[in-house]
């Protein structure tokens, strides 16, 4: 009787073990999965976990099951802020001032030593000054290091402020979206042909920032929805957890 049930009947976890099964007879050797262990009882979660655990491709996976990342994964990769997003932009940034402290240096000394100032380094600096403004703002924005204006949000309950904190983050991903990397996309394309003056450096490569940093701002805001929407559920105890 199981077997000719229609899928648009199925339950949660029957849809998960027909879509494993699939997987099982494709003979891939690379399996990308979204939280597997979702709508499955334990025999089927211990059943998966033994069969990803002697799949000889390669995995990759996310998942909010510590046991069964423990034992299914040899390298983990957080997302999250503070992870390797945050990690990676913290490096990005520290490369770009380096750079930048070095070129300023160097305008010095070709300004007033040299009497001969240099429009390399000049022109550098302007265009490292834009990408570190745009993955730098989004880093701070990540880390809630932004200005804000929280005199409504005081004034509101817990679930209030939530529910603000999520309308707000919805408007930040829509201008990113519809301003900077609608807008930003068009600029990259206009500027195709276009070389700089003194680097010849090409043009997209420098407006590409704008989208860039679109994106990583989608990123956290993301994330900020969903620790919103754990927080709800949660109630305020979680805050007061997180803050200690």
């Amino acid at each position: 009787e199981d077997g000719v049930k229609r899928v648009r009947v199925l339950s949660g976890g029957e849809k998960v073990r027909c879509l494993l099964s699939k997987m099982m007879i494709s003979g891939a050797n690379v399996l990308v999965l979204d939280e597997p262990t979702n709508h499955l009882d334990m025999e089927s979660i211990t059943a998966l976990n033994n069969g990803l655990i002697k799949f000889p491709g390669v995995l990759l996976f996310t998942c909010h099951d510590h046991q069964f990342v423990q034992t299914t994964a040899n390298r983990i990769m957080e997302l999250t802020p503070g992870g390797l997003i945050d990690k990676i932009i913290q490096v990005l940034s520290t490369i770009i001032m380096g750079v930048m402290v070095i070129a300023v240096c160097w305008q010095v000394i070709t300004r007033y030593i040299l009497n001969n100032p240099s429009t390399v380094t000049e022109e550098a600096l302007r265009y490292l000054l834009i990408w570190v403004t745009m993955v730098g703002g989004a880093y701070a924005y990540g880390r809630r290091k932004h200005l804000a204006i929280t005199a409504l949000s005081k004034r509101l309950s817990f679930k209030g402020q939530k529910i603000l904190d999520i309308f707000v983050q919805a408007m930040v991903i829509l201008f990113c979206v519809v301003v900077m990397i609608g807008g930003g996309t068009r600029l990259v394309n206009t500027a195709a042909d276009q070389l700089s003056a003194a680097l010849q450096l090409p043009m997209p490569l420098i407006y590409a920032s704008v989208p860039v940093g679109a994106i990583l701002f989608i990123f956290y805001a993301l994330i900020f929805i969903g620790e919103d929407l754990r927080d709800m559920k949660q109630g305020p105890k979680a805050e007061s957890a997180k803050e200690a």
